[in-house]
């Protein structure tokens, strides 16, 4: 019975420490919450942006073979110079919005030194194909924008996912320890008591005897 009791007696120590890292585990699955949480904002918000930049390609694209269905073909279609000018106006984060020719030659650009030239890039670029009716392709809608407002927007999401996480990490740790130094306790506490032979009822104390 005394080596009982000192096996209850030393539980504690094992305890503290199987809390310990319990309440670390529970802090680490909040921090990896919150990591791939960061993750997926990240992306949610740039394809939230790319999303204007594809309206924009799709449209001039779309415009083009509307044209083109009429016997207009590409290179002739000047009514799209003030289009894609239009729709570079609309997103200060569109550097360039090209037209571009089977052989990759921009015909109609926002930038008119561009005109002309074989196609460079600029940054990050969307394109979308222009087709005839026969579905093949004549050229292409490319538009390329400056991915700085992607960049900008990741810190100050690092930082709100920050002021959730921290917290609510410390809380789930501290609140582990709580919890489980109350059931430590509680359970000791019926350990010791069980080791003792004058809790016994008098039933065990026959059998024993």
């Amino acid at each position: 019975l005394r080596a009982v009791f000192i096996r209850f007696t030393f539980m504690p120590r094992t305890v503290s420490g199987c809390l310990a890292l319990i309440a670390l585990v529970a802090g680490a699955c909040i921090a990896l919450g919150a990591y791939f949480t960061y993750g997926a904002l990240v992306a949610a918000h740039r394809d939230a942006l790319e999303s204007r930049y594809v309206l924009a390609a799709q449209r001039v694209a779309g415009t083009a073979e509307l044209a083109a269905s009429f016997g207009i073909a590409l290179p002739a279609q000047t009514t799209l110079t003030p289009l894609i000018e239009r729709e570079a106006r609309l997103d200060a984060s569109i550097v360039a919005l090209d037209v571009l020719d089977a052989s990759r030659t921009v015909l109609f650009s926002t930038r008119p030194d561009r005109v002309g030239h074989a196609a460079t890039p600029l940054g990050e670029d969307v394109v979308r194909p222009i087709r005839n009716d026969l579905g093949r392709d004549i050229g292409r809608a490319v538009v390329q924008y400056d991915d700085a407002a992607a960049l900008q927007a990741r810190p100050s999401l690092a930082r709100q996912i920050r002021t959730v996480a921290i917290p609510a990490a410390l809380v789930a740790s501290l609140g582990t320890l709580l919890i489980g130094w109350v059931l430590a306790r509680r359970l000791h506490g019926r350990a010791v008591r069980a080791a003792d032979p004058a809790s016994w009822p008098a039933q065990a104390h026959d059998a024993l005897d």
